[in-house]
């Protein structure tokens, strides 16, 4: 998922696009704390020299962040995903909170 974003932003870059999200929330927490700053840099570099400066949010991202604006230091999550699943996500959000 995550290397084929690559692609699709510049498949994308033509669209006369005002911003660009990245839905993938799994596939970004998976690779680890930080892993949603990356992927939205990397994909604003493709679109840029693809010729779309737009900005760049993932779902992992916006979580993230709007945790933070919150001052959340104790969240309940309810997903759709299997138990290793939805502990990718706690642990993220874990790591996240102390960076």
């Amino acid at each position: 998922m995550v290397a084929e974003s690559d692609r699709c932003a510049r498949e994308l870059a033509d669209a006369r696009l005002d911003v660009v999200a990245y839905a993938c929330l799994i596939a970004i927490m998976a690779a680890g704390t930080g892993a949603h700053e990356a992927a939205e840099e990397r994909l604003a570099g493709t679109l840029a020299a693809a010729g779309s400066a737009v900005p760049v949010t993932s779902s992992a991202g916006a979580l993230v962040r709007a945790l933070q604006r919150l001052g959340a230091s104790r969240v309940a999550i309810v997903t759709p995903y299997l138990k290793p699943l939805t502990g990718t996500v706690i642990d993220y959000l874990a790591g996240t909170a102390s960076r």
